[in-house]
């Protein structure tokens, strides 16, 4: 009782117990927030599964769903190229079955497509690898039509009197810039046959603006222009003879 009376050694046994039970309340709380973390993680990693841990139902329903998007981008590129084979052939049928001739040059400027009028016009069995030049074969522009609004104007009367040829205006419409152009010549056939032709040349442009080539539509105007030759030297041997009655 005397040792327990003695005020140091009761302050050391008072520290001795504070310190353990400090001790074992830290030893506790330490196991406590291990189990805590150990927990979330367990949590954690069940929460976003990785590849070896997905069951097989998932890897199947996955592969049906890539199956069947693949099956439908496969139908949709077969219905794109079903559609542009009947715009083709529409086309093509549209353009073969035309009274104008039709022909199509690259922008190698070599013709790529004609139709059976453009053969019939300009008398060839297929024109097609040849050039503007080799077609038209120096043929030069008379006048421009009178519906060319490119032709019209002050400058009207200096592009008529120009000795301009068809294959030059082919030319200048596969240049950058290049616009429609309407004129009429005085054609020649392989077979020595003379022909009026109205030639409308224009740029042809794809869907992002870049140019594919030059489109000439040809109008076979012989019989119209012998039928107005006729009625001017009608008209001029009207007028003389009026002037000779005057006379």
């Amino acid at each position: 009782m005397k040792i327990l009376a003695n005020p140091i050694i009761l302050r050391a046994a008072v520290v001795l117990f504070c310190s353990t039970f400090a001790f074992m309340f830290a030893l506790i709380m330490m196991r406590l927030l291990r189990k805590s973390i150990t927990e979330e993680a367990e949590i954690s990693s069940e929460g976003t599964p990785t590849l070896e841990t997905l069951p097989l139902h998932v890897y199947n329903t996955v592969i049906q769903q890539l199956k069947q998007q693949q099956q439908g981008d496969k139908a949709q590129a077969q219905a794109e190229q079903t559609r542009a084979r009947i715009n083709e052939a529409l086309n093509h049928a549209v353009i073969s079955n035309l009274s104008s001739g039709v022909v199509i040059f690259g922008t190698n400027g070599l013709v790529k497509t004609s139709n059976p009028a453009a053969k019939t016009i300009l008398g060839f069995v297929s024109p097609t690898g040849m050039s503007a030049e080799d077609i038209f074969r120096g043929a030069v522009i008379s006048r421009p039509l009178a519906d060319d609004t490119n032709a019209s104007g002050p400058n009207a009367d200096e592009l008529a009197d120009e000795t301009i040829c068809v294959a030059d205006e082919v030319a200048a419409a596969l240049r950058p810039g290049g616009r429609s152009h309407r004129i009429e010549a005085e054609y020649e056939t392989p077979a020595d046959e003379k022909r009026f032709l109205a030639v409308t040349v224009s740029p042809v442009s794809g869907e992002d603006g870049s140019l594919l080539g030059v489109a000439c539509v040809i109008d076979d105007r012989t019989e119209l222009e012998i039928i107005r030759s006729g009625q001017e030297l009608r008209r001029d041997s009207a007028a003389a003879g009026v002037s000779a009655t005057v006379s």
